[in-house]
């Protein structure tokens, strides 16, 4: 790139864009003349990455397994507590978990920043499994690709119908209140018959 003219003591700002594949060092070969000399120095610059403040940061929350047959049904909700969108949101769990149909992945979209979505995925796992990574993919504005994992518990989980019906929670309760109950009466009983 060809400056021009610098006055003594003189600057001039120059701009370059870069799209370096890796950490590295860049070298800049700078070349001038000084009347009729000519001078030429090597400056390196390390380029080095760092996470980007602004981007999407995906939460996963309210995860709740219900087992459904021989196939477990995870919903909850997923959000973006970031300061950019996340784009192409996908939701998935990974191994040992085994993802299934009607859900192996939830297509969330976008999810601008504060919003919140909820997801559903359906899998299998084995009897001896207690822990499944929740696997959530996306994309920023520039199509570049990101991975959360969420690890989370299918010991606590949520099981249709295994629940006591409302009958049987209230038999113990019945029968403790009928005792009460038979037990004053027979101390009213008791207390009435020793007056005579």
């Amino acid at each position: 790139m060809f400056i021009g003219n610098l006055a003594p003591d003189g600057s001039r700002a120059v701009h370059f864009n870069l799209t370096p594949a890796g950490e590295t060092n860049v070298t800049f070969h700078v070349a001038w003349r000084n009347g009729l000399n000519t001078h030429t120095t090597d400056l390196a610059l390390p380029v080095s990455f760092g996470e980007d403040k602004r981007r999407a940061d995906l939460v996963a929350s309210n995860i709740e397994v219900v087992p459904e047959g021989d196939l477990y049904r995870a919903t909850g909700d997923v959000a973006n507590a970031g300061l950019e969108s996340a784009r192409s949101v996908l939701v998935t769990v990974g191994p040992p978990a085994i993802p299934t149909d009607p859900y192996r992945v939830y297509v969330v979209g976008t999810l601008d920043p504060d919003d919140v979505a909820p997801f559903e995925v359906t899998f299998r796992a084995g009897a001896d499994v207690t822990e499944i990574p929740l696997i959530i993919d996306y994309r920023d504005s520039d199509g570049n690709p990101f991975s959360v994992t969420v690890p989370f518990s299918i010991e606590n989980r949520t099981a249709e119908g295994t629940a006591a019906p409302a009958i049987l929670v209230l038999v113990p309760a019945a029968v403790a209140g009928a005792l009460v109950l038979a037990a004053a009466l027979a101390v009213l009983w008791y207390l009435r018959r020793r007056r005579r």
